[in-house]
């Protein structure tokens, strides 16, 4: 009878303590990838900032008039630089709009435009 009470604390104690070291290694584990992704994000966050204050810098500072093909240019390797971007545009005050779709942000966008097989930016 003793040994069997005491085979039933053992087996209740180390049921206990097993599953705490289950919920503490699996917590451990969310904490780790939380930081990474937190990591990722902020990352992503500096360099878009970053992006778009050069674009602004630019768009503000310069008194160049740009073509089409130069504000396409810079458009795209802003979205080159910034893979996660799903589009980006430039706007002027007398309504000029100009704006190019990241189509490697998702396959979902890919597949809606159809575009030529080699193609990287739809604008």
């Amino acid at each position: 009878m003793v040994t069997g009470l005491t085979a039933v604390f053992a087996l209740s104690l180390q049921f206990h303590f097993g599953r705490a070291m289950s919920e503490e290694l699996v917590l451990t584990k969310l904490t780790t990838a939380s930081s990474k992704i937190s990591a990722y994000i902020q990352g992503i966050d500096i360099d878009a900032s970053r992006s778009i204050k050069v674009l602004k810098d630019v768009s503000v500072t310069s008194q160049h008039k740009f073509s089409e093909q130069e504000i396409r240019d810079l458009l795209v390797q802003v979205l080159q630089d910034n893979p996660m971007f799903y589009s980006i545009y430039y706007g002027k005050p007398d309504e000029d709009f100009y704006q190019v779709i990241n189509l490697e942000s998702s396959p979902v966008v890919r597949e809606k435009y159809s575009p030529p097989i080699k193609t990287t930016g739809l604008s």
